[in-house]
């Protein structure tokens, strides 16, 4: 039989990210076809299909009518993580692969239902988190290999992103934001996936666990987190907490702190990582710089001891331009976003493991998830399960 050159995929979730960023860059992607288009706001699912320009690919408004009619081998998920395990465990029963948004999930139980639908169904799956495929990453996990770093005994993370007034409602007929002085008097007014974090940011935290996971080659065993009050300081009537730091402890023996925050002002910091090790350290730039901006006065640095240098210097870990395939120029996120697709469509393709395969999904996933449980247990230490089969727990089995 002669091997598959394209991926049919139906795309679930046309909100901005799944229209202008999902859609965009499968249609652009050689191993890939759109073949459906999926969302239950039809005025969504009519817009994406004039953009996307192809009169041959299938609308729906029904999801489990699109798995059963619609010509695809996989799904991509581009929903809120509350609604992603079911549409992921549904596909898998259909016989599709499925990739999703981040975050998978913010419910333990629903996180350990991909897992084991998952294993029972031997499909292909991955969470599409894009700063795992950042320059600095394989730079540093060279560094790692090396041992230029020695022990890496410390790491930091944080998102902290403004979210402006206009990123908490959206009209539930059109998807368009909706200010939210406007939201009260709105006659279709619906919380946008931003309530879907409250009253918890830290909810929010694989994209900056993925990168330190991957150069570390690490997964987090225990985890303790606290925050500020939750109703926020700067919007009122918001009832999140402004910032919330986790302390996490990985099974090499690697502390970690992450923190994030959505609700207070703060310039394009977004994105930081920082790693100590005993014989160097590194971090990434405090600025926009991180997805491709202009950056600003702050700049990524290095120190190594063998270096025989007394502080840290500039350092550069970006794509060049011949390093980029065509179709990933553009693609978002710094030309991330066409990682985070490429790969899973090549694993499908090649009959491979995916890079962040449910295991490391899971990983990414449930700290945040525990750092929750830590925050209402008063901010009690607590362990995050291992979702890997065992002699516990065999695969296509729940814990007991």
């Amino acid at each position: 039989m002669a091997k598959q050159k394209q991926v049919k995929i139906g795309i679930v979730g046309l909100g901005p990210r799944g229209r202008l960023s999902w859609m965009k860059n499968l249609l652009r992607i050689r191993t890939c076809r759109v073949t459906a288009l999926c969302d239950r706001v039809e005025a969504l699912v009519g817009q994406a299909y004039r953009e996307a320009g192809d009169p041959d690919i299938a609308c729906f408004t029904d999801y489990g009518e699109m798995l059963a009619k619609a010509d695809v081998d996989a799904v991509a998920i581009v929903t809120a993580p509350h609604d992603q395990p079911d549409l992921i465990c549904r596909a898998m029963e259909a016989g599709k692969h499925a990739s999703c948004e981040v975050s998978l999930t913010y419910d333990m139980d629903d996180l350990w239902r991909v897992v084991v639908a998952v294993e029972r169904s031997g499909l292909k799956f991955q969470m599409a988190e894009q700063v795992m495929y950042h320059p600095f990453v394989k730079a540093w996990r060279k560094l790692v290999e090396e041992g230029e770093l020695g022990r890496v005994v410390f790491a930091q993370g944080q998102y902290l992103h403004w979210m402006t007034p206009d990123r908490f409602w959206v009209d539930s007929g059109t998807g368009e934001r909706i200010h939210l002085d406007d939201a009260g008097d709105h006659p279709r007014a619906a919380k946008s996936r931003m309530w879907n974090w409250f009253p918890h940011p830290i909810l929010y935290l694989a994209t900056d666990l993925g990168p330190i996971l991957t150069v570390l080659q690490d997964r987090v065993t225990r985890v303790t987190c606290m925050g500020t009050r939750q109703e926020s300081y700067y919007y009122e009537g918001i009832p999140a907490s402004d910032i919330q730091v986790a302390l996490m402890q990985t099974e090499k023996d690697t502390i970690i702190r992450m923190a994030a925050g959505f609700t207070y002002a703060t310039p394009r910091d977004h994105h930081w990582w920082h790693l100590e090790g005993t014989r160097g350290k590194v971090e990434t730039a405090r600025s926009a710089e991180i997805y491709g901006g202009a950056g600003g006065v702050d700049t990524p640095k290095i120190w190594l001891e063998s270096s025989g240098e007394e502080s840290m210097r500039e350092a550069e870990w970006r794509y060049s331009p011949e390093d980029l395939p065509e179709e990933a120029r553009g693609s978002g996120h710094g030309n991330m976003d066409y990682f985070a697709l490429s790969s899973f469509l090549d694993a499908i393709l090649d009959d491979s493991d995916p890079p962040l395969n449910v295991y490391r999904s899971a990983d990414l996933t449930a700290p945040a998830i525990v750092a929750v449980q830590s925050v209402e247990q008063g901010n009690a230490c607590l362990e995050v399960p291992d979702f890997r089969p065992s002699e516990k727990r065999k695969a296509g089995n729940y814990p007991t």
